[in-house]
């Protein structure tokens, strides 16, 4: 009988009928340590602040988080210690749905109903199998890979019946450390002999991390070919057809898995690719349900707020972003950190919906945010707030910001360069709104101009001179009406007659390709100043 007298174990259960009744089973089994979650945000609250070393978990937690999530999540934030034992409870018509997820797989499932007898066999043959391990564990625990690792060949050695787990474990543990060409010949000596899942599928990280990824993309198809639920492998499919270039069929694997096991990890990156691929529409309404399914998450961030709230301004419903970031400032401690991002969240979108006095107060306010208590901001939230500053022409903010991100991070080589993307992008995308401004603007001259309002037809043409000086057609519109209205008028001022002669000595390029070039330049010549 397996001694529970000194294991730390949690009961997650959200039918207090049911809480009670395991604890019973477990009370009755000798153990002294027990405490209860009532669900998954609880749970993980628990299981953050005590190394528990049992926990027994139903999948179906009602609204929020379920089992497998509260796994997940364990186990990506380093919650779970290694020799932890984590137990899904689930009914058997959910069974095979259940048990069929690869992707973080609990040490046991218990199936509902269940007595105190199945309780206490399931508990000691899990236990059992996990004390094999414990050694590894410790040492993984602690960071001591290379101890693990050593480990794994001197239990396999002693205990050859496990041999196959313990190559399995250091072939992982050799991935993590990026020792790929050892985990590359456990792997392929394990596949020689007959076909393993967990081989194939290391096989295909390796070769996804030493960049091979087209035979890594095979391998991973291969997988899913073989079973529609290996989850892990269509994340890792994801990302082998993106290091391809492959956008549009990473985001299609990733829409897949996301409905078969929704996360807000996998949602995230989905969000992202669907941004960087212009489909606004996939994007948002991944961020919406990531938003929703991790309001309580430990993996909650106000930069899928942020992001979120940029992808329904771009798609033209600034009211909504501006919801989104209203939710986010109630969901976020008021740091002024947060609040400074909202605040430049909030100015793009009132620039972007041309709300020059909405912009300049939300600016004004992130100015008094950054004063207050930014001395160390983390670089990612730097490179945002640069980025930020930049979409609302604050330039010489951008700057300061720069400046005290770049002296804060000296060894940091990649940042400056970074820095200056954003920079080089932001007069990309200036550069891109004056030509469409002068677009309009050459657009609207040619309407005025063909009424025959002439000096509004002038006004709009010099507009879009300025926002495109070297689009010659543009300066030769603006001459053309500007010498028509003057011939017209029997003469012009002097300061009329030196832009026109400006303006056609700035189209002269295109003489040879616009007839009106010569014709203009005849009538300009026939022009007198007008006397005062």
């Amino acid at each position: 009988m397996t001694d529970l007298s000194s294991k730390k174990i949690l009961v997650v259960d959200d039918i207090p009928m049911m809480r009670t009744s395991i604890k019973a089973m477990i009370d009755a089994l000798g153990a002294n340590d027990i405490d209860m979650a009532a669900n998954a945000v609880e749970a993980l609250q628990k299981i953050s602040t005590k190394p528990y070393d049992i926990i027994l978990c139903d999948y179906y937690l009602g609204d929020g988080k379920s089992g497998q999530q509260v796994l997940e999540e364990s186990k990506t934030l380093s919650y779970l210690k290694a020799n932890a034992i984590f137990i899904m409870i689930t009914a058997e018509k959910a069974r095979h749905q259940i048990m069929s997820v690869v992707e973080y797989r609990p040490d046991a499932y218990l199936i509902k109903p269940f007595n105190k007898d199945t309780l206490r066999y399931n508990l000691e043959k899990t236990v059992d199998r996990k004390s094999n391990f414990e050694e590894i564990h410790n040492a993984v625990d602690k960071k001591d890979y290379k101890t693990a690792i050593l480990l794994c060949d001197k239990k396999a050695r002693e205990n050859p019946q496990n041999s196959v787990e313990y190559f399995k474990i250091k072939a992982g543990l050799l991935l993590d450390t990026e020792q790929y060409a050892k985990a590359k010949s456990i792997y392929e000596a394990f596949l020689a002999k007959r076909e393993l899942s967990w081989a194939r599928f290391g096989l295909g990280k390796v070769l996804h991390q030493t960049g091979q990824y087209e035979e890594a993309k095979t391998i991973f198809s291969g997988i899913i070919q073989q079973n529609e639920t290996h989850i892990e492998a269509y994340d890792w499919l994801a990302r082998s057809q993106s290091a391809l270039g492959e956008n549009e069929a990473a985001q299609n694997t990733l829409r897949t898995v996301s409905k078969l096991a929704p996360g807000v990890i996998r949602l995230r990156s989905l969000a992202e690719l669907a941004f960087r691929n212009e489909d606004l529409e996939t994007c948002c309404q991944a961020y919406k349900e990531l938003l929703y399914i991790g309001k309580d998450s430990a993996h909650k961030s106000l930069t899928d707020y942020i992001n979120y709230g940029d992808a329904l301004t771009r798609r033209g419903k600034p009211a909504d972003a501006l919801n989104i970031l209203k939710t986010a400032r109630s969901n976020f401690k008021a740091s002024a950190e947060n609040q400074l991002r909202i605040a430049l969240a909030r100015a793009v979108i009132y620039a972007q919906a041309g709300k020059s006095s909405e912009t300049a107060k939300c600016v004004k306010e992130a100015r008094k945010q950054y004063e207050m208590n930014l001395d160390n901001l983390d670089t990612p939230v730097a490179l945002e707030i640069i980025d930020s500053c930049l979409t609302v022409g604050e330039k010489d903010y951008a700057r300061n910001v720069s400046e005290a991100v770049s002296s804060q991070n000296p060894d940091d080589k990649s940042l400056s360069a970074r820095i200056e993307s954003l920079f080089e992008q932001a007069a990309q995308a200036e550069a891109a709104r004056l030509r469409e401004k002068a677009a309009e603007n050459n657009h609207k001259g040619v309407e005025f101009f063909e009424k025959g309002r002439l000096e509004e037809a002038y006004a709009s043409f010099e507009m879009a001179v300025t926002g495109e000086p070297d689009n010659l057609t543009y300066a030769i519109n603006a001459a053309q009406v500007l010498i028509i209205d003057m011939q017209k008028k029997k003469g012009g001022t002097e300061e009329q007659l030196q832009r026109a002669r400006e303006l056609l000595e700035i189209s002269l390029p295109e003489s040879q390709n616009d007839p009106r070039h010569g014709r203009l330049v005849s009538m300009y010549k026939t022009i007198k100043v007008k006397k005062k």
